[in-house]
């Protein structure tokens, strides 16, 4: 009697391993019969195993095909992927492998031969019903000291098509991309199509993933088989964005020639444009600019780009974006609500830089700032200071001579009608005056609401460089009166003032001229008025005629000798004074020092002169 045995074909080596995984495996070992104990025909070239082969005889006899790895959940298909043995993993595909079997990490064998670059491999599958859409599983931490069994990479949710291109497996990526659109037309209904939109644990889709890996010419393929290039991130984030925010200027660049729209917002209501510029990427934000881009969309703080750009010292993105017509005056809110420019804004920020390269791009250089649309704006709205006026006041040498090299209006009066001369002098700015004071349309003759013209203005700042500098542009300068008639020795000398006295005849004015009023005093006359031995004797040395009349026919010694000025009589006949005169009553001095009881002008007048006191008034 005879007893058969069903040999069990599952029963597992020490390695783990079953007769059909030798089988498989075995014949791609060596090509040499005579150490072959299977009598297969030897693999050349990757063709599939022979029917009759020892591996093809046990799947018959019920082998089974997928035999799982109790540790990794590996089928013996994914184990033959693994090791790259294309041969045996095709022999097991069309043998009745489960082509959608998952791992212990959920991975099918298609995504094994994506990751390992099996071209062949993946086209089987795929014709087989492998789904293309199937996505590994977050990695389950093994127990410490068990052995390193997980894929290497921490990313998970990842197809296969996502493994292809993180593996750098360009031919698989075509395979899948090829299948898809076979898919779409094909009769065979086993063929899933392939969803671009799908993200791995990184939020990444196929395509984020290629332009991350810099596989541009894979990201033009994706897109031409359907991928969305606009997908946005669960954080609102388009790949344009996520390109620019990671400073990847060729993928920005790559998606911009794709039509990337360049219009969406990030979450905080950024857009493209403005992420370009705070990440200072100049081809991208040309780039952006180029494909009509609004360059007056303002942030959060309302800072229109090109502010952003030169705020951030990126003069040559500002400069890309001037040269693609971006507005230079830019009309916002400023101080108190008012609306200024942005070159209002530079100069009162003293950023000298900025504003000199809103200048040179063709801003507005005279508009003063105004009131906002509900006529918000405090003081600054309405003073009418043009750009030159600001400058000018908080000294900015440069930006001084950029406005006045662009055209500035060099005479534009502010709310108190001061030119920016005025302002520059009231506020001690020497380099500025000299360039204000050296334009040729410069008219030194305007005079603010207080009827102040620049030389006024200088000499009551004392600011006698300014005043010497206005003369030598403007010689009669000096002799401008105002509202009363006088010049500024005049006043000057009413006011006691000897530093500006001294200055005036300095520059050689007229000491003899006359108030243009009633009076039609001397500076003398004046100068004895006062009562001011100093200003007298500088006068006198200037060379004052000491025997000018007043409108009464008096000289100086006349007035003098009314009042208690003994000393300045002394100095006026030193100086050759007419003693004797007599004015229109027939008075001379002494019948005046006299009749106002100045006993010390007498004595002067008597001890001092041969005045004649005897002689007899009209009366």
């Amino acid at each position: 009697m005879s007893f058969f045995v069903r040999l069990d074909l599952e029963l597992k080596d020490h390695e783990g391993s079953t007769a059909l995984w030798l089988a498989v495996q075995y014949i791609t070992v060596s090509s040499d019969q005579s150490v072959n104990p299977f009598d297969d025909v030897p693999i050349v070239n990757g063709t599939s195993f022979d029917e009759n082969s020892f591996a093809a005889r046990l799947i018959k006899r019920g082998s089974n095909t997928d035999a799982p790895d109790t540790i990794t959940g590996n089928c013996l298909l994914q184990r033959a992927a693994g090791a790259g043995n294309e041969a045996a993993s095709l022999f097991l595909a069309t043998h009745g492998a489960k082509v959608n079997h998952k791992n212990k990490w959920g991975e099918t064998p298609l995504h094994t031969a994506c990751r390992h670059g099996l071209p062949n491999l993946t086209t089987e599958l795929l014709q087989q019903g492998a789904n293309p859409n199937l996505q590994t599983q977050e990695p389950i931490h093994a127990p410490k000291g068990s052995p390193p069994t997980s894929p290497s990479s921490s990313t998970y949710l990842q197809t296969p098509l996502h493994m292809a291109i993180a593996y750098n497996h360009p031919d698989v990526v075509t395979v899948i991309l090829e299948q898809k659109a076979n898919a779409l037309h094909a009769t065979n209904n086993l063929q899933i199509i392939p969803d671009f939109s799908l993200r791995d644990s990184r939020e990444q889709t196929v395509l984020a993933l290629a332009l991350w890996t810099g596989m541009h010419i894979i990201a033009a393929q994706l897109l031409g088989s359907g991928a969305s290039i606009n997908d946005t991130m669960s954080d609102g984030q388009t790949l344009l964005h996520m390109a620019i925010r990671r400073q990847d200027s060729k993928s920005a660049l790559f998606l911009l020639e794709h039509q990337a729209d360049i219009n969406i917002r990030t979450q905080d209501g950024e857009t493209a444009l403005q992420l370009a510029i705070r990440n200072q990427l100049p081809l991208v934000v040309d780039a952006i600019c180029t494909r009509g881009a609004d360059m007056s969309v303002t942030d959060e703080q309302g800072n229109p780009p090109l502010w952003i750009a030169l705020e951030n010292d990126l003069e040559d993105i500002a400069s890309t974006l001037v040269r693609h017509g971006c507005d230079a005056t830019f009309w916002g809110i400023g101080p108190s609500g008012c609306l200024q420019t942005l070159l209002h804004r530079a100069i009162d920020e003293n950023k000298e830089q900025v504003a000199c390269f809103l200048i040179r791009s063709g801003c507005d250089v005279n508009s003063p700032r105004k009131p906002g649309p509900n006529g918000e704006g405090e003081e600054e709205a309405r003073d009418g200071q043009t750009p030159l006026h600001l400058a000018a006041s908080w000294g900015l040498e440069e930006v001084v001579q950029c406005l006045l090299e662009f055209g500035a209006n060099v005479n534009a009066q502010d709310a108190e009608g001061r030119t920016p001369i005025h302002v520059a002098i009231s506020n001690q700015h020497r380099v500025i005056i000299q360039l204000m004071i050296s334009h040729p349309e410069i008219r030194l003759n305007v005079r603010d609401r207080q009827g102040m013209t620049p030389f006024a203005c200088a000499m009551t700042f004392k600011n006698n460089k300014a005043a010497e500098a206005i003369l030598k542009r403007e010689p009669g300068a000096a002799e401008q009166v105002d509202n009363k008639g006088r010049n500024f020795l005049h006043v000057a000398v009413q006011n006691s003032d000897i530093e500006s006295v001294l200055f005036l005849i300095s520059v050689q004015a007229n000491v003899n001229s006359r108030v243009q009023d009633a009076s039609k005093l001397t500076p003398l006359h004046l100068a004895v008025q006062a009562g001011s031995e100093i200003i007298v004797r500088n006068l006198l040395l200037a060379g004052a005629k000491v025997n000018e009349l007043t409108k009464h026919r008096q000289t100086a010694l006349h007035l003098a000798a009314q009042q208690d000025l003994p000393t300045i009589c002394s100095v006026l006949l030193e100086n050759g004074v007419d003693f004797g005169a007599a004015d229109e009553n027939g008075n001379n001095a002494l019948h005046l020092a006299v009749m106002h009881g100045r006993l010390n002008n007498i004595r002067c007048l008597l001890t001092e002169c041969n005045v004649d006191a005897e002689a007899l008034n009209l009366r």
